[in-house]
Parts: structure tokens; C-alpha cells; sequence
């Protein structure tokens, strides 16, 4: 059984992961020497890697959910500034409607992947 500790070090991992690709080192929409017109074009796109097994797993898993709660998971994992500094960005209309998003889908991956694992286990 998974409990909310270990969903949210999955979630950490989860996030650091798309933080990596999509403010890191990462993939670009355009190539560093092309912003300064050096006009080779050099860049890795998102279909040039491959996703890690179980960052695939938990990204079908938090498909499923509520758009509202996938928000909250990417402002909780992957912006990471503080939430009362971009909810209203990311179209929450206060800190308590992200707490209860954020709240909201962490239980429902914790039913989804609990109830994954009694099916794969045949329990």
C-alpha cells in the first residue's frame, strides 16, 4: 500500500524530472545559437528522448485526473515557486482551491495506483 509519503517523493521525482526537461537542459521550441542568429540550428526536440518507464507510469496515471488536479501537481512539483505566488496564475482563484486540488489528486493517484497494484498482484 502507498501511502501520501511516498506518493510525494514519486511526485518530487516525477516533477523533477519535467522540471529538468522543461526548464533545464532539456528540449527548447528554438536552439540557443538561433536566438542569436548564428543560424545553425542545434537543438534537441521532445520526440529526441525517451521518457523513463515509471515517470511514463505516473504521467497516465495523472492524465486521468481532473484538469484542476493536474494543475496543482505541476504547480506543486514542477514550477515550483510558492503557491501564493502563482495560483491566480495558473487559474486557481485562491490558496485554498489549489490546497484542495493539490489535496484532491494526491488522494486519487494514491487510490489509483493502490487499486493498480491489488489488480497486478491479483489480490
Amino acid at each position: 500500500m502507498l501511502n501520501i509519503k511516498q506518493l510525494r517523493h514519486e511526485l518530487q521525482i516525477w516533477g523533477n524530472y519535467w522540471y529538468s526537461k522543461e526548464f533545464g537542459m532539456g528540449y527548447n521550441r528554438r536552439a540557443a545559437t538561433e536566438k542569436i542568429g548564428l543560424g545553425r540550428h542545434v537543438f534537441q526536440s521532445s520526440a529526441d528522448f525517451s521518457v523513463p518507464t515509471y515517470i511514463e507510469k505516473l504521467d497516465k496515471k495523472i492524465g486521468q485526473l481532473r484538469p484542476e488536479c493536474v494543475k496543482a501537481l505541476r504547480v506543486e512539483y514542477i514550477v515550483r515557486k510558492p503557491a501564493r505566488l502563482v495560483a491566480k496564475q495558473y487559474g486557481f482563484d485562491s490558496i485554498q482551491s489549489f490546497q484542495f486540488w493539490l489535496a484532491r489528486a494526491e488522494r486519487t493517484l494514491i487510490l489509483k495506483i493502490n487499486h493498480f497494484r491489488k489488480v497486478d498482484s491479483g489480490c
